[in-house]
């Protein structure tokens, strides 16, 4: 997530919370890979109950601001996605998609609450575009023989471009990045990340994953464009769902959807650069 303004804050009231995000952080990084060793299908089983979840808090949000989402069908809607995606490619998403807007105009059209019919379908339609749908990018890559580095490197950028701009933002942020949705973020932040994240990319991508320098500096140089992109997203849903955090079952993270909010723009991109450059 983008840079956030720490000036004029107590360091020991940050503290035990940044400590506490970072064993957060560190025990996901050793379940990511753990799972990512014992083979393709234990990642994508971490990602499916990953993805479920995050998509589970967005209904949960959207349910206590007075919206009726089907959420079953729209978890099922989901599952489906990754599933499909992962064993037959991106090109079964429409099919998914269609059939899941047509159950869910039948489910709200003919079911319960047909007052706010169209927001609630809206709903329901965006807890599956936003959370799945861009997740089905991580599944489909890994039917890849290379996919597990292919995500993890993916992953692994996004996470960096978090680290830096917290880092650059907390030491030189002055100027809000975008104020109005998320004041903490700061442009130095966002600028120091996307100069680390370009490097970092370059340097490692390429030893784990199919691409060479230049490509890998064009998939850093897509994450630090998507990756705020991820967050502002998110940070825009939250503030009109007059929210702080989705959820809270990651400690010092919020919710899931917290934590992945960047990285579910991030796959896009990555599953983008390897079309671009015929990997």
């Amino acid at each position: 997530m983008a840079g956030r303004k720490m000036r004029g804050h107590k360091s020991n009231g940050k503290k035990p919370d940044l400590k506490v995000r970072l064993l957060t952080g560190g025990v996901l990084v050793v379940v990511a890979g753990t799972l990512a060793y014992l083979g393709s299908l234990a990642l994508l089983a971490l990602v499916l109950v990953l993805v479920l979840v995050a998509q589970g808090e967005f209904y949960m949000a959207v349910s206590r601001a007075g919206h009726r989402p089907a959420t079953s069908l729209g978890l099922v809607a989901g599952a489906t996605l990754l599933i499909a995606a992962y064993r037959r490619g991106v090109g079964s998403v429409p099919v998914v998609l269609f059939l899941t807007l047509a159950l869910a105009f039948v489910w709200h059209a003919w079911g319960r609450g047909k007052d706010k019919a169209l927001a609630d379908l809206a709903v329901t339609i965006l807890g599956v575009a936003y959370v799945p749908l861009l997740a089905s990018f991580a599944a489909a890559a890994l039917s890849r023989h290379d996919g597990r580095a292919v995500v993890l490197a993916t992953i692994g950028a996004a996470a960096a471009y978090d680290i830096f701009a917290y880092l650059g933002g907390r030491t030189w942020g002055r100027r809000p990045l975008a104020p109005r949705i998320s004041p903490g973020k700061t442009r130095e932040g966002a600028l120091i990340a996307s100069a680390g994240v370009v490097v970092a990319t370059a340097a490692v991508a390429p030893l784990v994953g199919p691409w060479n320098i230049g490509e890998a500096a064009v998939l850093g140089a897509l994450v630090c464009i998507v990756a705020p992109l991820g967050d502002l997203f998110e940070s825009v849903l939250k503030r009109d769902l007059g929210l702080k955090d989705m959820g809270a079952i990651l400690p010092g993270h919020g919710g899931v959807l917290d934590r992945i909010d960047a990285i579910l723009f991030c796959v896009p991109a990555s599953y983008f650069s390897l079309r671009l450059f015929g990997l």
